[in-house]
């Protein structure tokens, strides 16, 4: 409640297999450079885009800068429950665009 679902959680714990411990402390990552990520985020809360703007900053945080992720951007679209509330989404709509650009 108020973050990520445990699948996505899941895939997030995954991730740090790409981090490699660096000697005297800290890791780095074992990705090439120019690794490009996007992801969009969905809730059911009609202002999740402004009460969970911190889970962007979150996975920012995971996939920049520990990742070393340099493209990376982040969506949410609220106020859905189903699939097809997300094809009928504003906001989905009006971020068509960027979605398309990110490809």
């Amino acid at each position: 409640m108020g973050s990520e679902t445990g699948i996505f959680n899941c895939f997030i714990d995954r991730l740090y297999a790409f981090l490699e411990y660096k000697e005297g402390g800290g890791f780095t990552s074992r990705l090439p450079a120019g690794k490009s990520a996007t992801a969009i985020l969905v809730c059911g809360s009609p202002d999740g885009h402004i009460i969970y703007h911190y889970l962007t900053n979150r996975f920012t945080s995971i996939l920049k800068g520990l990742l070393g992720i340099e493209d990376f951007a982040s969506f949410i679209i609220p106020g859905t429950n189903k699939l097809e509330d997300v094809m009928e989404s504003v906001t989905f709509k009006q971020n068509i665009p960027a979605f398309i650009e990110r490809l």
